[in-house]
């Protein structure tokens, strides 16, 4: 009997560790399966992350790029707006200029109606804002110029030569009855060596004379107020030039490229320098009337043989002239735009200012903007 019952109780032991092992190897398998699950979980969030920073640092890398194509475009802009209208080639096509207050009273613009042709020249009537008419005349034939046109039946004064297109000439005389050159009037007259102008003149419009390569001299009228940008550029046998009394302002590289240029003499009564005014021409001196009080960038760039400036005590150093009127440049900007100006002048020697001399150009910003 004693025996029947520890064989009972060996038998409910046995079975009792046998659940007992299934159990724990169920919570095992569990406790795999949730960790298995938990880094399976943690690796796609680890690869979700991994994503979102690819993505960013791809939303950074675009946004990069934006920039530096944003910068570029700026630079570009600031390249493209610092060489507009500067010393722009020969025969290269651009804008006309709005037409300016002249002999005519032109107020409120003009407009060509009708053109005829006679003697191969190019005759248009227009009328100004008084109402007046006269005609403009596109030169093929210059032996053959009217001086009154008659078109439709009624005449006109015939006082502009907008175009003269015989490149062959060597000698003009331009009629007196002409009181307005046109732009670039003369561009490219590669063979001309004397031109006479009459006295009566009012205005000369931009780049006049330019190209007149064989060009030696030239007699202005005195009439006139405005030298225009160009007007001289690649005259390249010009010598000497004067400024007739009268002229208020100088426009940009009047004289760019007139390497044989040896002297330009300015009179009192000028106020303002245009961009470049002098850039690469072969002037040696240039002595600035007082009555000059703006002046612009890149006045006298390249100019390789300039020894000698005096310049107007008059001037206002912070304001650059034909830019913003309001604009005023501060002390370390003033002193770098004079400093550039002279770019490329390797036989300056001195410049002169209100009774000092320096000797470079650094020297004299120093001391001119040190009291601005």
């Amino acid at each position: 009997m004693k025996r029947k019952v520890l064989l009972l109780l060996f038998l409910v032991l046995a079975l009792l560790l046998a659940a007992c092992g299934s159990n724990a190897g169920s919570s095992g398998k569990k406790d795999s399966d949730g960790k298995e699950r938990e880094k399976d979980g943690n690796d796609e969030d680890e690869e979700d992350e991994d994503d979102e920073d690819e993505d960013d640092e791809d939303e950074d890398d675009e946004e990069d790029d934006r920039e530096d194509k944003k910068e570029k475009k700026e630079l570009d802009l600031k390249m493209d707006a610092d060489m507009t209208g500067f010393f722009a080639g020969v025969g290269e096509a651009k804008e006309e200029p709005v037409t300016k207050d002249l002999v005519w009273d032109v107020e409120n613009g003009w407009s060509g109606k009708e053109t005829v042709e006679i003697d191969g020249n190019l005759y248009t009537w227009a009328e100004d804002g008084s109402g007046r008419k006269f005609a403009w005349v596109e030169v093929n034939n210059p032996e053959a110029m009217e001086e009154t046109v008659n078109i439709g039946g009624e005449d006109y004064p015939v006082v502009w030569l907008w175009k003269f297109n015989d490149k062959d000439c060597m000698e003009y005389t331009v009629p007196d009855h002409i009181v307005i050159l046109g732009w670039e009037c003369f561009l490219g007259c590669d063979k001309l060596e004397h031109l006479y102008l009459p006295e009566r003149m009012q205005h000369i419009f931009a780049g006049a004379f330019s190209g007149c390569a064989a060009l030696e001299e030239l007699i202005l009228p005195t009439g006139i107020t405005e030298i225009e940008d160009e007007t001289f550029a690649h005259c390249n046998s010009l010598k000497s030039l004067t400024i007739p009394e009268g002229v208020k302002s100088l426009g940009e590289a009047i004289i760019g490229e007139c390497l044989s240029l040896e002297e330009i003499i300015l009179p009192e009564g000028i106020e303002t320098m245009g961009y470049g005014c002098f850039v690469q021409s072969g002037i040696e001196e240039l002595v600035m009337p007082e009555s000059v009080t703006r002046i612009n960038k890149a006045l006298f760039q390249h100019c390789t043989l300039l020894e000698e400036v005096t310049i107007s005590s008059n001037i206002d150093f912070t304001t650059p002239a034909r830019e913003d009127e309001n604009a005023v440049l501060t002390v370390a900007e003033g002193q770098e735009e004079f400093v550039n100006m002279f770019y490329n002048c390797p036989e300056l020697e001195v410049i002169h200012y209100n009774g000092e001399d320096y000797d470079d150009p650094e020297a004299f910003a120093e001391a001119v903007f040190a009291n601005e």
